[in-house]
């Protein structure tokens, strides 16, 4: 039951095409994840939720390649875990995020940028001035009493100091 070259190479190319397949997905995570995360102006409970969906996409990544490793192994060595096979598998991840997956991702990053500011744009130009309409017609009212409000406590103040300085002077 010895494994011969023939098996060896077999093994090493199956763990470098896994381990490109494993740096191609966790890139589609990290889209994902470059999708989700909020804003620098978001409150804390948006980023709380967005560190709890990265860490389980995280835990899931861990299982799905520990899963697929497995299945490498019981495919391509009748079960034997060796070495060779996990370096293959990190070669491979190596190998893919540095020449596609980092280039990939800042595409990704600056493509969510721009449609995140188009999205914007559109919101400030239609439904921003909507929502800013009602908001002026439901809060005009208010404003308006509230002037008014102003103005008679401004008056009834200026009354009682000229009525107290009127008791004082001489």
């Amino acid at each position: 039951m010895d494994i011969t070259d023939h098996k060896v190479l077999i093994l090493i190319a199956y763990s470098l095409v896994l381990g490109v397949f494993l740096g191609f997905c966790w890139g589609a995570l990290s889209f994902v994840r470059i999708v989700l995360t909020p804003s620098h102006k978001s409150d804390i409970k948006s980023r709380i939720v967005c560190d709890l969906i990265t860490f389980f996409f995280d835990v899931f990544f861990a299982l799905f390649s520990s899963v697929a490793a497995v299945f490498l192994f019981f495919g391509a060595n009748n079960g034997r875990i060796r070495l060779l096979g996990l370096v293959g598998c990190g070669v491979g991840f190596i190998v893919y995020h540095t020449l596609i997956g980092k280039r990939l991702l800042t595409i990704a990053e600056r493509f969510v940028l721009t449609v995140r500011r188009g999205l914007v744009f559109i919101y400030r130009k239609t439904l921003g001035r909507m929502f800013a309409m009602f908001k002026n017609m439901f809060t005009a009212p208010f404003r308006f009493v509230k002037r008014r409000i102003g103005q008679r406590t401004k008056k009834v103040k200026a009354t009682k100091r000229r009525k107290s300085t009127e008791k004082f002077s001489i």
